[in-house]
């Protein structure tokens, strides 16, 4: 893994004070910053690059992405077996 959270690896192996300065600066610089938004966010997490920062982001969508989908798969599995 590489300390930037270029891999894989790396990019689910954040710590929680890292995870948060993450959020803080998604919540704080809106996406009509356009592309600086990211330079932004990044100052927001000093042990993290601009591309660690985006990578994870990514991550963390398709993470809650499938989380979502099992989840009503899950749910309409659970409707069929009532009727």
């Amino acid at each position: 893994a590489t300390a930037e959270g270029g891999t894989r690896k790396g990019v689910d192996t954040w710590t929680k004070e890292e995870q948060k300065q993450l959020e803080a600066g998604l919540r704080k610089f809106p996406t009509s910053l356009g592309k600086e938004r990211w330079d932004r966010i990044a100052e927001c997490v000093p042990t993290r690059t601009k591309k660690g920062c985006i990578l994870r982001f990514k991550y963390l969508v398709e993470k809650n992405k499938a989380r979502q989908a099992k989840a009503a798969t899950t749910a309409a599995a659970t409707q069929a077996d009532k009727q």
